[in-house]
């Protein structure tokens, strides 16, 4: 079956909307440039040490090529080694990001910079470079909230961002807890349960790192909302976010980086 990216501009960004007759999925290149610019930063710190580095739920690959397009042109690749590999729950959807042809219309939404890490295959279809599309390694096809490495394999950084809204809040809990199994270092997720996610973040050795945390938030642009927010029984409730303020747990409600310590507090009783 063949899938056919659509893209619409959403607060400026080029989103593209896939359906393969049964899953529906939306992303867009460089969704969240200060997300991108920090983590190149964060991980700079780790002074040139290898980095093994895992995408869940990576939809049609814009999420995993962005991140590379960001490394290779801070040179952050080239002075540290790196493994990048990404996962989705669909195959199609894997084969899709593999191949890597996107409607030229993305473009629009780049800057100068950006668009010279993409090339054009035919008219109204572009792809990353070979430089960028070689970095990215492709997993079978799994599950991100139950999904087990080879024994012994561990990734420095793993990517959720939004994948945790579209399951239940006792599948984060167990999704979170599993990933901290073989996950060492940055987690990196952007949309989640909200009134449950410090509890199951603090549960598994998860703390925030709220570096430019405020321009992170803001930058969700096609999630934000002003005014009355959906009720909690809605299936917007993890998805719509107001402006950052700092209202209680902020650190945690609204951050999309965290680091992982060797400090786990106990899952209250019942909950």
């Amino acid at each position: 079956m063949v899938l056919t990216p659509l893209t619409d501009s959403v607060a400026g960004k080029a989103m593209l909307r896939v359906y393969d007759g049964a899953q529906k999925g939306a992303t867009a290149f460089f969704r969240n440039r200060p997300l991108l610019e920090t983590l190149m930063e964060l991980l700079e710190q780790r002074q040139g040490r290898p980095l093994r580095i895992l995408f869940h739920a990576g939809s049609i690959g814009a999420e995993v090529y962005s991140f590379v397009v960001y490394a290779l042109r801070t040179g952050l690749a080239d002075r540290c080694p790196m493994e990048i590999y990404t996962t989705d729950l669909n195959p199609q959807f894997l084969r899709f990001a593999e191949e890597a042809c996107y409607p030229a219309e993305v473009l629009n939404s780049f800057s100068e910079e950006e668009r010279n890490w993409f090339e054009r295959v035919e008219d109204g279809v572009v792809r990353p470079v070979e430089a960028v599309r070689r970095r990215v390694w492709f997993l079978p096809a799994c599950s991100f909230v139950d999904a087990v490495p080879p024994e012994g394999e561990v990734f420095d950084v793993v990517f959720i961002l939004n994948a945790l809204t579209y399951v239940t809040p006792d599948q984060q809990a167990e999704c979170l807890q599993n990933v901290a199994r073989y996950n060492t270092d940055l987690l990196v997720a952007c949309a989640f349960h909200p009134d449950t996610i410090r509890r199951d973040l603090l549960a598994n050795g998860y703390v925030p790192i709220t570096t430019r945390i405020a321009e992170i938030h803001n930058s969700w642009t096609e999630r934000i909302r002003s005014g009355e927010l959906p009720p909690p029984e809605s299936p917007d409730y993890s998805w719509v976010i107001p402006p950052f303020s700092e209202v209680p747990e902020f650190e945690f409600r609204f951050c999309s980086i965290f680091q992982r310590t060797d400090s786990r507090q106990p899952m209250p009783t019942g909950a």
